[in-house]
């Protein structure tokens, strides 16, 4: 301690008074404090206002690879439905009209009705084996026995549907006006 007082230009008497007797603020005068304030707001208005120089510090990047730093994600707000089927459900569900489009009448489809006691139909691509199956029963009024499906290469699907024992195949397609 003695040697930095020394070094200060303070002798030992003189540090020991200074240690003892803590030192007192002179009071200000009237308005003097108010005007080292003003005096050191300006200086730091004027040290922006020349452009002190100021150093910036930058982030040290140790790894080659950038990582994204994580942000808010907020969840979607949507101003209106973007897909009409919560608007209107009924027109994105299959029906029994919807299923069964249309029969088909080539000559191997008349083959398969009189040899195998089967109906083929072009059926909507959507629809499964079991939905057919419920379509078929509630349209003609027949249990079919077994329904087969294909998709052909002009991207429709073609249902074979086998009807029972109980159920002629030439009758129906002769109600239906496919004959």
């Amino acid at each position: 301690m003695g040697i930095a007082l020394i070094q200060r230009g303070m002798s030992k008497a003189q540090a020991g008074k200074t240690q003892e007797q803590p030192a007192q603020k002179a009071a200000p005068k009237k308005g003097q404090g108010v005007k080292k304030k003003a005096i050191r707001k300006a200086k730091v208005k004027g040290a922006g206002a020349k452009g002190a120089v100021r150093r910036r510090s930058y982030l040290i990047r140790t790894k080659p690879r950038f990582y994204r730093p994580h942000t808010l994600r907020l969840r979607r707000a949507p101003k209106y439905e973007r897909n009409t089927r919560s608007i209107n459900p009924v027109k994105g569900q299959l029906d029994k009209y919807s299923i069964l489009i249309h029969p088909l009448s080539t000559e191997k489809a008349m083959g398969k009705m009189e040899n195998e006691n089967t109906l083929v139909y072009i059926v909507s691509q959507r629809a499964t084996k079991p939905q057919i199956r419920e379509a078929f029963r509630e349209v003609h009024k027949v249990e079919p026995r077994k329904v087969n499906t294909l998709l052909r290469t002009d991207g429709k699907k073609k249902a074979y549907i086998r009807l029972g024992p109980d159920a002629e195949a030439l009758t129906l397609a002769n109600k239906i006006g496919l004959i």
